[in-house]
Order: C-alpha cells, then sequence, then structure tokens
C-alpha cells in the first residue's frame, strides 16, 4: 500500500503542489485569524493581509516545490544519459 501511495505521488504533480501549497499556507492562515476572537472583528485591510500572507506561504511552498522538482528531473536525466553512454 505505502509503495502504490509513493508511486501515486509521483505520478501526481498537481496533487503534490497542491498539498505543498495547503501545508504551507493553512498554518499562516490560523495565526492570523488568531488574532480575532470573531469573524465581525476582521476589517476589510486585516481581510485583505490575511489573504495574501495565505497566498503568499503557499506560492513560497510551490515555488520550492518546483524547484526541488526541476533540479531532480535534471539529476535524473544526466544519470539516465550515464547510464546509455557506459552502455554504448
Amino acid at each position: 500500500m505505502v509503495e502504490s501511495l509513493n508511486n501515486f505521488m509521483k505520478n501526481k504533480c498537481l496533487v503534490r503542489g497542491i498539498l505543498y501549497f495547503l501545508i504551507a499556507a493553512i498554518p499562516a492562515l490560523i495565526t492570523d485569524l488568531s488574532a480575532f476572537k470573531s469573524f465581525s472583528e476582521i476589517g476589510s485591510v486585516a481581510a485583505v493581509i490575511i489573504t495574501a500572507n495565505f497566498l503568499l506561504q503557499g506560492l513560497i511552498a510551490v515555488r520550492a516545490f518546483m524547484d526541488q522538482s526541476i533540479s531532480r528531473n535534471t539529476r535524473e536525466r544526466k544519470t539516465v544519459e550515464l547510464i546509455n553512454e557506459k552502455n554504448n
């Protein structure tokens, strides 16, 4: 079961990106909202700041995920090229 989950996650880049986004953004949202006792206390400026922080934290995580994926694909491609050169 663990192996099938690993294969699913390897093949589903969009799902992994969404998970990275949510895992980084939800704690930021909770932290920002914890300063208020009720939703009626949140003004329009605070709502914009909370939304911007939520998006920023999530996008930073997605950017890190993309950079990691690009470097991993580059390393894998070089490994395949080296294996092909040895076989020829």
